[in-house]
């Protein structure tokens, strides 16, 4: 893989069928947030709608970093 230097941004689609509010995935997303903060990756998650959460990066290369990142599926509820 090529190495990113500029802002990278993703898209993370959240199981389908789970009944979520507003309230839900904001929380789902700030929990993102603060665990991936532990391993001074400087990347955040907001909530676009009831499925789905955006990933942004201020430093490309640390992509590797979250996609590769273990308990991201255990958090997803």
């Amino acid at each position: 893989m090529k190495r990113h230097s500029g802002p990278a941004y993703g898209f993370v689609k959240l199981r389908l069928g789970v009944k979520r509010t507003r309230d839900m995935v904001t929380e789902i997303a700030m929990k993102w947030t603060k665990v991936l903060r532990t391993g001074a990756t400087g990347a955040r998650f907001m909530g676009v709608d009831l499925s789905t959460i955006m990933v942004t990066m201020e430093r490309g290369q640390d992509t590797t970093q979250v996609y590769a990142f273990p308990p991201l599926p255990e958090l997803i509820s």
